[in-house]
C-alpha cells in the first residue's frame, strides 16, 4: 500500500489520542522481519512524502515514539542523493555526529537476525504478544517486533532546499512530476512481483 503526501499520520494520532489506542493495532498483518519465524506473507506500507509537505505526517513515531528523532527513509534520486542532500549529510556527519538513535533497550534485535536498528521499524505488539499484531497468527509471547520502515521522504530540489516558503507552497503537488517517485514505486512492485516468483517457485520444487 503506497501513501503519497498523506494526512493519515496526523488523523490517525487524533484517534489513538481520543481513544487511547495502540498504533500498531491499526496496522495488523503487516510483514515483519524479526522474528524470522514470522516472516513472510504479510503487506507492506510505504509512507511517501515530501519534507516540506504542509498536509503529510509520518507515521512510524506513532508506532515506536522513539523513530521522531529518527529521520525517515530517503527515496533515490537516479540511485543516489542530490549533491546538497550529500554536503548536508556530510556537516551532519562533521558537526552534529552520527545523530540520535532510537532506544532498543527494551526491544532488542538479535545479531543474528541481520537487521540494523535503522533498517528496520521496532513495535512493541499490543498487549505484549507478537501475534495479535501478526492477524493473531500463532507463535511465541514478544514484547516487539521488527518490519520494515514506513516513512519514506523524497528529496528537494536545489531551489527548494533554499527557498522553505516556496517549497511548502508547492511541494504537495509535485509528486505526480516526481520521476523518483515513479521510480520507488516500481521498483518496490517489482520486488514484490519477483519475491513471489520465488516463493512460488520454491514450493512447486519442494512439492516434487
Amino acid at each position: 500500500f503506497f501513501a503519497v503526501g498523506s494526512p493519515l499520520g496526523m488523523f490517525l494520532s487524533m484517534r489513538l489520542a481520543q481513544r487511547g489506542d495502540v498504533g500498531s493495532g491499526y496496522f495488523r498483518g503487516l510483514d515483519v522481519r524479526w522474528p524470522a519465524t514470522s516472516a513472510g506473507g504479510g503487506w507492506r506500507f510505504f509512507n511517501i512524502f515530501h519534507p516540506n509537505d504542509p498536509i503529510a505526517y509520518r507515521v512510524e513515531p506513532l508506532l515506536n515514539p522513539s523513530y521522531s528523532d529518527i529521520p525517515p527513509k530517503t527515496v533515490l534520486h537516479q540511485g543516489g542523493f542530490r549533491l546538497h542532500h550529500q554536503v548536508h549529510q556530510w556537516w551532519q556527519r562533521t558537526v552534529g555526529g552520527a545523530g540520535k538513535r532510537p532506544d532498543m533497550s527494551t526491544a532488542t534485535i538479535p545479531v543474528h537476525s541481520g537487521a540494523e536498528p535503522l533498517d528496520v521499524l521496532v513495535v512493541e505488539s499490543c498487549e505484549s504478544k507478537a501475534a495479535n499484531f501478526l492477524l493473531d497468527r500463532p507463535g511465541p509471547t514478544r514484547n516487539a517486533v521488527a518490519v520494515d520502515r514506513l516513512d519514506y521522504a523524497i528529496q528537494e530540489t536545489p531551489l527548494e532546499s533554499i527557498n522553505d516558503i516556496f517549497s511548502a507552497l508547492t511541494s504537495h503537488f509535485a509528486y505526480w512530476d516526481s520521476e523518483d517517485l515513479v521510480q520507488f514505486i516500481a521498483e518496490q512492485l517489482l520486488e514484490a512481483t519477483d519475491a513471489k516468483h520465488l516463493s512460488s517457485d520454491s514450493a512447486s520444487g519442494s512439492s516434487v
